[in-house]
């Protein structure tokens, strides 16, 4: 709408800051000493259960770092919760209480959506760590997200309020050996998510009580093949789109685009489809959990448990601890696509924040940022990082290159296709992470990216000529830490189900609420008998042997 009256532009540059207040790019201001000496110097941290270094030790790290830039009194409060979604209602209802928090990238576009964070100054200035060090390809993968802001209308973008703290992807975590099955065919099998609705299977599988992450598998399958979309017009199915980008009609953009698109359908049909195929997945698995998977695969309860990555990584340590080497546990990601998923810190929204509370939360994202700093929650979490950079590079090499010896000197040769062979090896491309964050010899060494590794297992499909195509897309730890750009490629982020969110809610609580399958009933009934049964033997055995004790004392005494 035009207007006759002039705005000067100091007037006008007054209103513009009125209207974008907290959320104004440039809103940092530097604390002064003074400010610093005489305001608050705790720092508030909410974050989920079980996701970070040891606290303690790293707030001793921190302090001293908040130190060194004029900090000398800083004090951590550090609170967790169990999910994103409880995160999200702590802070609804007391925006005041923290500086920071860890949610998910799905959450934070809720947040956005709700105007509950602030922007945060993510440069060069006040963040050289993460800029410098941050993985250049995962990083774009959530500053391109986006919500609309419903108090301003505004279409946000993460880049503006998440800083990257840990990623990874949703697959498969199996056993090959479960039972005695034949280890060729069970990782075969693996490579594709239909194993969960396999009836070979039935019985050995778990899926995770989460709506997000199972709604997802149930899409994956049910969208799989070609599809009539809620218009009434033919769709590519997941298959189609896996085969048009292995033949060359799709880039690796427009592929991941497409099936970005497909798997965040969320449309009246789909969530038939949806709810159809996990009421069929519902009579072939064990059961649902959320956090017991990984330690009833350790332990041989079940043969494949849907997890995330950084538990897979944690369940193949523990389970070669327990049972050695010869007894592992690998993870796939199915050949059609899967979840990759980000979870990030961001500011609430606080009036009351002072200066000095706001360049010492900004101080601690930069801290984590920090090679030496990632490494320890790297290895605490199992989690990968989003920093990259020399020492990481260093770190992974050492762990999982194949040219390391047992003490860790690292021998830079390059072998052939035939030697790789009759090693077993694979040469892991790994520029997409690490590209732009190496630095001197590193940046100019064409094959500093380039790892040679036992761990990823190979998988061969054909292609209209008979022709092997090579992909990878089952692994040991390292694939689980540091998958390939193929399996990236066929990854996608899943973004918040939005004004969907009931309905998908109601179909949720519909499939849970359903009775379990007749054959889950019967092994739940026997399990049941023999706890009874085992419970009662022991009382029997105990009022026995009392009876057979005392009898023995009076024999005793008698002589």
């Amino acid at each position: 709408m035009k207007t006759s009256k002039i705005i000067t532009p100091i007037i006008f540059a007054s209103l513009l800051s009125t209207v974008i207040g907290i959320n104004a790019k440039n809103n940092f201001k530097k604390a002064s000493a003074e400010e610093i000496k005489s305001g608050s110097q705790t720092l508030r941290l909410l974050n989920v259960e079980d996701y970070i270094y040891d606290i303690d030790k790293l707030t001793l790290k921190f302090k001293e770092y908040a130190k060194s830039k004029g900090y000398e009194n800083v004090e951590v409060s550090y609170s967790t919760t169990d999910t994103p979604e409880t995160m999200y209602n702590m802070i609804k209802l007391s925006p005041y209480s923290y500086d920071l928090i860890c949610p998910s990238d799905y959450m934070i576009q809720k947040l956005i959506v709700s105007d509950m964070i602030e922007k945060i100054d993510i440069d060069s200035e006040h963040m050289p760590n993460y800029i410098n060090n941050a993985s250049r390809q995962i990083k774009k993968r959530l500053d391109d997200i986006t919500a609309i802001n419903s108090a301003t209308n505004e279409t946000c973008y993460l880049k503006d309020y998440a800083v990257g703290y840990m990623w990874g992807t949703l697959g498969l975590l199996f056993d090959p050996t479960y039972n005695k099955r034949n280890s060729d065919t069970f990782i075969y099998d693996a490579q594709d998510w239909n194993i969960l609705w396999n009836s070979d299977y039935q019985g050995i599988s778990s899926i995770k009580d989460s709506i997000r992450d199972t709604y997802a598998i149930g899409l994956l399958h049910a969208l799989e093949n070609d599809y009539i979309d809620e218009n009434g017009e033919k769709q590519d199915g997941f298959a189609t789109l896996l085969e048009k980008y292995q033949n060359n009609e799709l880039t690796a953009d427009e592929y991941n685009l497409k099936f970005s698109n497909t798997f965040n359908k969320c449309d009246d049909l789909t969530l038939k489809r949806v709810e159809a195929a996990l009421k069929k997945l519902r009579s072939n698995v064990f059961g649902m959990e959320v956090d017991s998977g990984k330690q009833d695969i350790v332990t041989g309860k079940i043969g494949i448990n849907f997890a995330w990555s950084g538990d897979a990584v944690n369940a193949m340590s523990v389970r070669e601890e327990e049972m050695g080497s010869d007894s592992k546990l690998y993870y796939s990601v199915p050949k059609t696509g899967s979840n990759i998923w980000m979870d990030a810190w961001c500011m609430p929204k606080n009036d009351k924040r002072s200066p000095a509370q706001r360049e010492l939360a900004m101080m601690f994202l930069d801290f984590l940022a920090m090679p030496e700093i990632t490494m320890l929650n790297m290895d605490a979490t199992g989690y990968t990082p989003f920093t990259g950079g020399n020492e990481m590079l260093d770190l992974v090499r050492e762990r999982y290159d194949y040219r390391t010896d047992e003490d860790g000197n690292f021998n830079n040769i390059q072998y052939s296709e035939e030697e790789m062979k009759n090693l077993g090896l694979q040469k892991i491309d790994l520029s997409y992470f690490f590209g732009g964050t190496l630095t001197d010899e590193y940046a100019s060494d064409p094959n500093a990216c380039y790892f040679y590794s036992d761990d990823y297992l190979p998988f061969y499909s054909e292609d209209d000529d008979g022709n092997l195509i090579h992909n990878t897309s089952v692994g040991g730890s390292f694939f689980c830490q540091f998958p390939d750009e193929e399996t990236i490629v066929r990854c996608a982020v899943m973004r918040d189900f939005g004004s969907r969110n009931n309905a998908v809610l109601k179909m949720w609580e519909k499939f849970k609420s359903e009775a379990l399958p007749v054959w889950a009933i019967i092994v739940f009934i026997i399990e049941l008998t023999l706890i009874l049964g085992g419970t009662l033997y022991y009382f029997i055995s105990k009022k026995l042997n009392i009876k057979l004790r005392k009898r023995r004392k009076l024999e005793a005494s008698k002589i």
